[in-house]
């Protein structure tokens, strides 16, 4: 049952495009303007995933570091973690409440202009070898618009000898370099 699930995983992501990002029509007229402050909100994980919190974590660290190492290249001011992690937890969220949140309350939560959540949809070692595949879905979402206005699905798979944690880092540099708010 769970190679068949992890199969159904692999080829619906695999042809379903791990390729450009969404990115709304309008993003320079109607949300480019709207925008100067934004949030890496906490990532989540489909429920059978066992490693998902320690995962799901070290997703978030890894497309922050990546967006702050390129802050200079983008116009949004970049809330940093602690921050976010500190208004999350004074407001006695889980991660998963977080993830529920309309755009317009995570973007007042934070006391930011967009936000961007994600999902580890898959994150599977292989049994007896290294190796494996992590799928992960990041959408950014307005706050005053209240609409996702950029979204991007990736997926990774390792070989015999490949570390599927070492993909949340190439993942966290996918995202920061297709990430919409460039000077």
């Amino acid at each position: 049952m769970e190679s068949s699930l992890f199969g159904l995983l692999h080829l619906a992501f695999g042809a379903a495009g791990c390729s450009s990002p969404y990115l709304v029509a309008n993003f320079d007229k109607e949300y480019k303007p709207r925008t100067k402050s934004f949030a890496v909100g906490p990532v989540t994980a489909s429920p059978y995933e066992l490693e998902a919190k320690k995962v799901t974590e070290q997703l978030r660290k890894a497309i922050y570091r990546e967006l702050k190492a390129r802050q200079h290249q983008y116009y949004v001011k970049i809330q940093p973690l602690g921050e976010s992690n500190r208004r999350i937890h004074e407001a006695g969220l889980t991660d998963s409440a977080f993830a529920q949140m309309l755009p317009l309350e995570l973007c007042q939560l934070l006391g930011v202009d967009a936000v961007l959540r994600g999902t580890l949809v898959a994150y599977q070692k292989k049994r007896l070898f290294l190796g494996g595949v992590v799928i992960v879905e990041v959408a950014i979402n307005h706050g005053s618009l209240g609409q996702m206005i950029w979204h991007h699905k990736m997926q990774k798979t390792a070989q015999i000898f490949g570390n599927p944690a070492g993909f949340l880092d190439d993942m966290g540099k996918k995202v920061a370099k297709k990430f919409p708010f460039r000077e």
